[in-house]
């Protein structure tokens, strides 16, 4: 801005001051009156565009560094998705010429590589500092505080051109992420397929959408609907989906992802149809109702149902991030409890495929369960889900989410107030999971989902007798018949 202008006539501002910048991240009122008080050229940008520029520039940052870090040989025997963690926490720090970046006998923690620039390697003998090396673009130093903490610097180096600039990351960063830098990482066990009995039933049947009979509407959406349907004796619940509302590409690329899932924590796919105006996804059902729905009765859960239930979120999200799928849309509304009361994932509307180190642009997810990266437009990868687990153990336990604005949640779950019925161990798993950095978050750690099992909240429960379904769900529906439609509220 140039010239002069008054705000409210309280303070004045000049040459080079800015306002409004609240308004480039949230849709918010204004909360003060611009008044020119002389003549003033202003310069402006509006929302939309400011977060294109800073999609844009973030997604090109990240590639960048990505692609430095692999053309680094002493990186070489990490993975692509190994390297990619690292571009998340790595920084960039610039130094002046005749500055010292690291200082012999000093202790570090810090890795560096020069981006540009020239340094000078000094070792002391006696009272001189001798020169012994020069480095280049590519080079790096503080190898050996990368492999041991509070190691000493056997050597100074010091910035020789006007401007150095280096790509530095911590060792404890790169320790919680992907352990030892020279570790092999073991191969996950796949988790054991379920049964496809509904889905070879219609598959051999050779059915089309005008064998199903509809019995009654489970629930009403803006794309469309789901509803009971029957086959003989077999039971679906048909998610009926406007063609107008959706694309092809968008149905095609949902039923790729879910054609395989076959696990007890997921709602299953048996088969996928259609006609002139409708998409139809015939899945499982399951008739205990939304957890939404049970959550609405009970006002909050007690504990231990939020751990059944996170725990139930916990093993579908497991699954499908070993098949390289992120979720994006954890939320009481898409947890279905089935007859034995345990909790299954639906709705894969904004599930994507992705691969390890990649990341997501698109800004997506219900508002309360968004992770900060998702407002700040930074780009986000797997580790939305787990902030989103977080959110959902949060809400389970206090019956509202600790977030109803995205102001709330850029400031982070550290402000959020946590209830007295929420236990120590409730609220560090909650914090675990919703931290800020998205790198640090429980679930994206060197040992994934292990640090989850571990953690002191799930210190007494048994993971096995869930896997097996043998535990016993704190709530089970009473029904009376396979079409008893009593938990869901559109009949």
């Amino acid at each position: 801005m140039r010239g002069q202008e008054s705000l409210i006539g309280k303070n004045t501002t000049f040459h080079t001051s800015t306002f409004g910048e609240i308004a480039l991240v949230f849709e918010t009122t204004r909360t003060a009156n611009i008044i020119a008080v002389s003549d003033c050229t202003c310069w402006t940008v509006n929302r939309d565009e400011f977060a294109a520029i800073m999609t844009n520039s973030n997604k090109q940052i990240y590639i960048d560094r990505s692609t430095f870090l692999r053309k680094i040989e002493f990186l070489n025997h990490l993975s692509d998705y190994e390297v990619a963690k690292i571009a998340h926490v790595a920084w960039d720090e610039s130094y002046k010429k005749g500055e010292f970046i690291v200082k012999e006998k000093e202790q570090g923690d810090t890795f560096y590589i020069i981006k540009k620039g020239i340094c000078n390697v000094y070792q002391k003998s006696g009272k001189e500092q001798i020169l012994i090396n020069q480095m280049n673009v590519f080079d790096h130093f503080g190898e050996k505080a990368l492999r041991q903490a509070n190691e000493t610097r056997t050597a100074s180096v010091q910035a020789v051109e006007s401007v150095v600039e280096l790509l530095v990351f911590h060792r404890d960063d790169v320790f919680r992420l992907i352990g030892d830098i020279n570790d092999i990482y073991p191969e996950r066990p796949v988790e054991r397929i379920g049964n496809t009995t509904l889905q070879d039933y219609v598959q051999e049947e050779k059915l089309s959408i005008k064998d199903f009979k509809e019995l009654k509407t489970l629930g009403i959406g803006g794309f469309g609907r789901v509803v009971l349907t029957q086959h003989q004796a077999k039971f679906f619940a048909q998610k009926q989906l406007l063609k107008e509302k959706v694309s092809d590409a968008e149905i095609d690329l949902e039923k790729r992802i879910m054609k395989n899932i076959k696990s007890s924590f997921i709602v299953e796919l048996i088969h996928a149809l259609s006609d002139r105006d409708y998409h139809y996804l015939l899945m499982e059902p399951c008739m205990g109702g939304e957890l939404m729905a049970l959550l609405q009765t009970k006002k909050h859960l007690p504990e231990s149902w939020a751990r059944f239930y996170g725990a139930c979120t916990i093993k579908a999200i497991q699954f499908l991030h070993e098949r390289k799928i992120v979720y994006r849309d954890i939320k009481p509304e898409n947890l279905l409890l089935d007859s034995k009361g345990y909790a299954k994932l639906t709705d894969f509307g904004l599930a994507r495929i992705t691969e390890p180190g990649e990341k997501r642009w698109t800004v997506c997810g219900t508002p309360e369960y968004m992770a900060p990266e998702l407002f700040l437009k930074s780009g986000h990868d797997f580790s939305v889900d787990y902030w989103a687990i977080g959110v959902l153990l949060y809400e389970l336990c206090q019956g509202e989410p600790p977030f109803n604005d995205p102001k709330e949640v850029i400031k982070g779950i550290k402000h959020a107030k946590f209830p007295v019925r929420i236990t120590p161990g409730g609220k560090s798993i909650i914090q675990s999971f919703a931290k800020q950095q998205a790198s640090l978050r429980l679930g994206n750690l060197k040992n994934g989902f292990e640090d989850v099992f571990k953690h002191c909240w799930y210190s007494s429960f048994s993971w096995d007798k869930l896997n097996s379904r043998t535990m016993t769900a704190p709530w089970r529906p009473t029904l009376d018949h396979e079409t008893d439609t009593r938990y869901f509220s559109s009949q």
